[in-house]
Parts: structure tokens; sequence; C-alpha cells
């Protein structure tokens, strides 16, 4: 008897309280409108105590005013702060750390822009199998061995974009370990230089390892780097 009661409350007609209509672009007479179903519930429904509570934080902060826009003044402009913007945003969340330079940044880059010397200051690389004629030019690639012997594993990095003696990105792959993006960043302060170096992963297993523990690992690894880059500088590598 209880179960055929429970089934008939369960199978009464449905009650329709509203509707919602979807358009790909803005009507004539649409209106912004923020809704909260927890203060406009119809009559007869009331939310569960603990559902409100979950969900009551969620709809008063969508209540608020959104921020205004800065919309550049051409689709160029726009399309070039996204892509800024993006990328700043990008360096803000990387693995980043920074080290003053004994040498001018000229000397630096000179080991930077020399693909072949790539193994001998950047942690992991063993060894160097070829480089593109071109590099260090955005789309150029080096081809490097990432590991220990005898465990080595071949592949690549690629610029994805170059400011000779200012700065460069890559993208340093070392599959099944997956890919990395790298920027480093120069800041001549004439008998010396600032160099900042900043890490994330970016696909493959390392970007599966929690941030809170694989940033730890990148900033260990790349002050190391750094080390290694200022003794090759110093020591007049790549003239």
């Amino acid at each position: 008897m209880g179960a055929r009661t429970v089934l008939g409350q369960a199978c009464r007609a449905w009650r329709q309280c509203g509707e919602l209509r979807l358009h790909a672009s803005p009507r004539p007479g649409d209106t912004s409108l923020r809704f909260d179903p927890l203060a406009n519930q119809p009559p007869g429904l009331q939310a569960y105590g603990w559902s409100r509570r979950l969900r009551e934080r969620s709809y008063l902060a969508a209540q608020r005013k959104a921020p205004a826009a800065v919309v550049p003044s051409t689709p160029a402009d726009h399309s070039a702060a996204g892509l800024a913007g993006t990328a700043a945003t990008e360096r803000k969340t990387m693995a980043t750390v920074s080290q003053v330079f004994n040498c001018p940044a000229a000397d630096v880059w000179r080991v930077i822009a020399d693909g072949w010397l790539y193994s001998g200051w950047v942690v992991g690389a063993s060894r160097i199998r070829a480089v593109d004629d071109l590099w260090p030019h955005a789309g150029s690639r080096l081809h490097h061995s990432v590991g220990a012997w005898p465990f080595l594993i071949n592949d690549s990095t690629s610029v994805t974009s170059v400011e000779p003696e200012r700065s460069l990105e890559i993208v340093a792959r070392g599959w099944p370990l997956g890919e990395a993006r790298v920027a480093i960043t120069l800041e001549d302060q004439g008998d010396t230089c600032k160099v900042t170096m900043a890490e994330d992963a970016i696909r493959g297993p390392g970007k599966l390892m929690p941030k809170f523990l694989r940033d730890p690992m990148i900033t260990v690894r790349n002050r190391e780097t750094l080390k290694r880059l200022e003794l090759m500088a110093a020591g007049g590598a790549g003239k």
C-alpha cells in the first residue's frame, strides 16, 4: 500500500513553472537577467537545507555586477591583446627562477643561440643530434636526447617565439615523459644581466602531477640550469 501511494504521488501531472528560451543573438526587448532560483521558488516547492547551503553562495556571487570589459580599438589590437594577455597569465603561473649573471646579455645569448651547446647547460639534455640552420628563429628545432645512458629518449625542442638577446620561448619534448613550455628572458645591466627562466608542463604525465609537487622539482632543476649557463657564458662558450 505504501509503495502504491509513493508511486501515485510520483506520477502526478507536471506543473509548468516557467519557460526559458535561448537565442543565438540578442533580440529587441531582451533584458539582462541574473536569476536566483533559491529566492524565486514556485509556490509549494522548497529546496533541501543542505542543497540551499551548498548553492546560495554561488547564486549570491552571480548577482554581482560584471566588471566593465576593456575592448581594444580594432580587431587586430583585440587579437594581439588577447594573445599577450594569455602569454602573460601563463608565465605568472609557471615555476620561475632568476639569477644575476656576472657577464653581459650578449655573452649569454651567444650560448643560447648555439644549439649545439644546448646539452651543456640544460639539465636533462644528454646530447644533441642535429640543429636546424635557422636556430633559434621561430619555428626552428634542435634534436636532442634526454635521460642518462643507456636509457635515452630521442626527441626535439622547437622555438615558439624569439627576440634576439632578450627572450626565447621554446617547447621542449621528451615523450613519453611529455612536453614543457620554457620562457627565458635576459635583462641587460651593462657588465651583468638578469636571466629569468619560467617553465611548466603542458602535455603528458608531467601535466598530471599536481602543480604544488611539480613546481619545486622544476625550480631546483632550473637553478642548476642557470648556474651552468652562467659558467658557459662567462667562459666564452659560443664565441
